[in-house]
């Protein structure tokens, strides 16, 4: 029995590893291509925030913020959240991946709850 639980506990971390909660207001907001130095039409787009509290250092790099990409199926609806969110200066709650694969000094997107 005591081999079951050590099993188990060592599967759930697996399953919840890998996400953070915060909650604060919108404090800044950025949009730009993923390659901004050079202008294309081809490149893909993506927003970033900040907020307040500040987040943790996203994978070590200093920057504490959240990316989100133009092919994630929600970019439109959280786009249109966090500038709600900003605009009424209104308390969000969210979880993010800890992870930095859409830019390497953002943490990517998980979801995101407006009180």
């Amino acid at each position: 029995m005591k081999y079951v639980f050590i099993i188990l506990m060592s599967v759930s971390s697996l399953v919840f590893a890998g996400s953070a909660n915060h909650s604060g207001k919108i404090s800044k907001v950025m949009f730009f291509t993923n390659n901004w130095g050079n202008y294309s039409e081809t490149d893909d787009g993506m927003m970033v925030f900040y907020m307040e509290p500040s987040l943790p250092s996203a994978c070590g790099t200093g920057d504490n913020r959240i990316a989100i990409g133009i092919s994630h199926p929600l970019y439109t609806s959280v786009v249109s959240a966090v500038l709600a969110a900003k605009m009424s200066d209104s308390q969000v709650n969210l979880s993010y991946l800890t992870t930095c694969s859409k830019r390497s000094n953002s943490w990517d997107f998980g979801y995101i709850g407006i009180e």
